[in-house]
This record gives structure tokens, sequence and C-alpha cells, in this order.
């Protein structure tokens, strides 16, 4: 299978990785020259879908599914990875990818974007704070979440725990933490604030952090506290992070009014 090249380490545990065959290679440099073609407003966004799914299924086999779907997902990333938090370009990626979960195949379905989500979450693992692309990978995230394409409400709480839930002054990655909690904020701030109208989505991995002693998931009294924390960022003595966080409990401000 092919492999695009990042410095996550463990990005490739997550499946037995098999030699690259000339398929492979001619699949991944098609699904890539499809993509920047619809990045460019060259196609539409179903008519990539389509082309797409067309190359994946001509190419790989019934027995290779797996494979196949590992690559037309990581074709996507990679370009992702590319684009600066607030790119028109991931809207556009969102909009390619819900069009994708609805696009016929006679040979596989699209419908769950499987294994779409196991690599935002290695993502995740992987890459982090300290990494430059650590707030695209959110607002990402946070936009696929806002339009229904997948269900990462989790994420969206893990971003707001480590930037406004830990007593960690000391912090060197802060205003990448808390440029990622702004995101989700900017792009999905309207459903966190519904779930947490809703108190939902309690569970132990929706635990709060060391300064956070309410309950796990979303909740009314959580999201006050975000806004708060944000909001005390305008002491902070660095410009760029106060800036941050008067944004961001701005527009949780503007999200409540409407």
């Amino acid at each position: 299978m092919t492999c695009l090249v990042y410095n996550d380490t463990s990005w490739w545990q997550l499946r037995l990785v098999s030699p690259v065959t000339p398929s492979d290679r001619t699949m991944t440099v098609s699904l890539s020259a499809l993509i920047d073609d619809y990045l460019e407003s060259k196609t539409s966004a179903q008519e990539t879908a389509q082309s797409l799914t067309n190359i994946v299924d001509s190419t790989a086999s019934a027995s290779d599914d797996e494979n196949a779907r590992f690559t037309i997902f990581e074709a996507v990333i990679a370009r992702m990875r590319t684009f600066s938090p607030d790119s028109a370009s991931l809207d556009n990626i969102v909009s390619l990818l819900n069009c994708l979960k609805i696009t016929p195949s006679p040979k596989r379905a699209w419908s769950e974007l499987v294994p779409l989500g196991m690599l935002i979450r290695e993502l995740w693992n992987t890459s982090g704070p300290g990494r430059e692309d650590w707030t695209t990978i959110n607002a990402f995230a946070a936009r696929l979440t806002a339009a229904g394409v997948l269900d990462l409400d989790n994420f969206g709480i893990w971003a707001m725990r480590t930037a406004l839930e830990t007593d960690d002054k000391s912090n060197q990655d802060v205003g990448s933490q808390v440029s990622a909690a702004a995101a989700w904020i900017e792009y999905a701030g309207k459903r966190m604030y519904d779930l947490s109208l809703h108190d939902a989505k309690g569970s132990q991995a929706t635990r709060g952090g060391p300064k956070w002693e309410g309950a796990a998931g979303y909740s009314v009294a959580r999201w006050n506290y975000w806004k708060d924390k944000f909001r005390e960022l305008k002491e902070s003595d660095s410009g760029n992070l106060s800036g941050i966080g008067v944004r961001a409990a701005r527009k949780m401000e503007d999200i409540e009014s409407v």
C-alpha cells in the first residue's frame, strides 16, 4: 500500500503495510490529482466524489477493500494538512466528503466514511499542540462535526479540556491549545452549545480536566466555564492569546443569543 509520508512514526501502526505496487502508486496519484482539481474549482463536489469512487472501484479488488479506503482518505488528509485553519478549502473538503457519503458504488459503501474517523483520531495522537498543523486539524474536525459528516463531538471536549481545564501555566504550547479550542467554537460552536443544552455526551472519555469539577460531557455549566476562561485570557501577556480569547468568548455569546 502506498504510504503518504509524515513525520508521525505511529501512523502506519494502524494496519499492516504491504509492499508498494504500481497500481498503488497509480491510484494515489490519480486520487490526489482529482482532489487538487476539485480544490482549484475545476470540478464539482459531486463529480469529484463519483470520480474518486470510480478510480478506487476500478483499481482495487474487493479483497483489498481496506487498503482502498485508507488510500482515498489518506489523500484527503494529506491535502487538508496543508491549509490554514480559516481556509475555505477546508469547507470544500467537507463538502466533498459529504458528497462521498451518498455516492453510489457497486463494490463498497461509503456512507460511514470508514476509516476516516480512525485516521483523524490517529492524527490527534501523533500531531498534538506542538505541531504546526494542530489548529488546522481541529478546525477540520470541527467542520466535519458541524456538518454532520462525522460524529467527533468528543474531540471538541478534548480540545477545550486541554486548553482551558488544566493548571499548567508554564505550558509552552498553550497558544496552540487555545487556538485549537477557539477553532471548535468558531466552526462547531452552535453544535457544542446545543449539546450543552441537553447535557449530552457524558462518559469517562469526556470527563473534565483538573480545573473542571463538574460532570463529564457537555453542559451549560461547562459551556459557561469555557466562556469565562476565554474571557480571562484578555489579561494574558500575549496579545495574540488575548485576542483569541476575546473573539472566542464573543462568538459564544453570539451563539447563545440566536
